[in-house]
């Protein structure tokens, strides 16, 4: 529910699965740079399947989670019957020997590389055939195989050329989406009214890129606001992510105080000014007779 919210409802998390897709529709290969920690992961490739599908009749999609040999070699043998390879020499590549046999079927495959499949060198691989195939595609296929690279990590490359598109999650999504998920989970949450902007803006400044910690972190929103870096490192200690990895929040005890001082600043301090302020009004005639009225209008003051 949570993942489905984000990628389908989120303006730029949906901006970025409409990129891949519009891509697609262009018949184009592309390179996603991803993070190291993908929100919601098996929903994003959902929705992405599921819409590719509906997409693109003609092709089937093929998922490559691991290899073991180059990636030429991989496809090579994936893709070319026996009859086939016998054909190849070894002047051309087997991109370049692909882009000239309609009988290869790579062109009616939409191959999706993942995980181990794409790890160290094998992305470059995975690039360098991309673009080669496209290069050399044969003007009387018209409808060519699309290729599919993922790459993983927060600085992953990502530059686009001519036969071959990059799409960056990270240069799509924005702290404003996180805020605004924040939100839209706090709106379900049952924490009342005046103190709900207060939770949004303590989860998006502790949380910071992490989603999921965000979601976790509403859910658990009593305990979150009683105590947020106890209630953090509980979700660290005994919760686990949507692929079932351990959560990771490393950041100092100082550096945490200070973001939650940010968030009180600027939503708890209001609430208890208007306090403060109502307090004032309702006692006004029993303050005015009180001697040194004005150094009692602090609110310590007025409490004791």
């Amino acid at each position: 529910m949570k993942g489905t919210i984000w990628w389908k409802h989120m303006t730029n998390a949906r901006i970025f699965l409409d990129a891949v897709l519009n891509a697609i529709d262009e018949r184009k290969s592309i390179v996603i740079c991803l993070p190291t920690e993908i929100p919601w992961e098996d929903t994003m490739r959902g929705i992405l399947l599921d819409e590719i599908r509906g997409r693109v009749y003609d092709k089937s999609v093929e998922e490559v989670t691991d290899i073991d040999t180059t990636v030429d070699e991989y496809l090579f043998r994936r893709c070319c019957s026996e009859n086939l390879r016998v054909q190849h020499r070894g002047a051309k590549s087997y991109a370049e020997f692909m882009a000239e046999k309609k009988e290869t079927t790579i062109h009616s495959k939409i191959i999706w590389a993942q995980n181990d499949a794409v790890n160290g060198a094998r992305a470059d691989e995975w690039i360098k055939f991309a673009s080669a195939y496209r290069k050399k595609l044969q003007k009387d296929i018209e409808d060519p195989g699309i290729i599919i690279v993922e790459i993983r990590g927060n600085d992953a490359p990502c530059s686009s050329n001519k036969n071959v598109e990059c799409i960056s999650f990270n240069e799509t999504a924005t702290d404003y989406d996180i805020y605004s998920f924040a939100a839209m989970l706090a709106t379900e949450s049952k924490c009342k009214t005046y103190f709900r902007q207060y939770l949004v803006d303590l989860t998006a400044k502790v949380c910071g890129d992490d989603v999921e910690l965000v979601a976790e972190c509403i859910q658990k929103w009593e305990n979150f606001i009683e105590d947020p870096e106890k209630t953090v490192n509980e979700i660290c200690e005994y919760s686990v992510r949507s692929n079932g990895t351990t959560f990771v929040h490393e950041i100092t005890h100082e550096e945490f105080i200070n973001r939650v001082w940010t968030a009180q600043i600027r939503n708890v301090f209001p609430i208890l000014e208007k306090y403060r302020v109502d307090f004032v009004k309702r006692h006004k005639e029993k303050l005015d007779k009180i001697h040194n009225r004005d150094e009692l209008m602090e609110l310590g003051n007025l409490h004791h």
